[in-house]
Parts: C-alpha cells; structure tokens; sequence
C-alpha cells in the first residue's frame, strides 16, 4: 500500500493516503474534521477497505489485483 498517515491539523485530526490507478499514476485521498487521532485512524480503514471491495479505477494496493494472481 502506498503512505498511509494521520496528522493534526488544529484541533482536528486528517487521513490521509495514496491511490494507484492501473496506468500507474498515484492519487492522495485524504479527510479531515476528526476529533481525535484514533476516530481518523478508523475512518482510514473504513475507506481502504471501501475502496478496495468497490475495485473500481483505483486500487490501495502497490501492486494491482491482476499481476498479484498472476504470479
């Protein structure tokens, strides 16, 4: 997966974290207003696994789903 990460920003907490497309260019997704570190860290794993059962332009993953059953 690419970087994964929580910051304070104020007194909210952000994710963020990148997105591979499968022509290789990467995407930065990221949310804020979060109270805490842990309530951002939660909604960082809700939205990776989002992301990765929709399968759709974007994968999380650093390599993508067809040269991983290829091997």
């Amino acid at each position: 997966m690419g970087k994964v990460g929580t910051r304070k920003r104020g007194k909210t907490s952000q994710y963020y974290f990148q997105l591979v497309s499968v022509d290789g260019t990467r995407k930065w997704k990221t949310g804020s207003g979060y109270r805490t570190k842990a309530e951002a860290q939660a909604a960082t794993k809700q939205k990776t696994v989002l992301l990765s059962v929709k399968n759709g332009t974007f994968t999380v993953y650093d390599i993508l789903m067809q040269q991983f059953f290829m091997r």
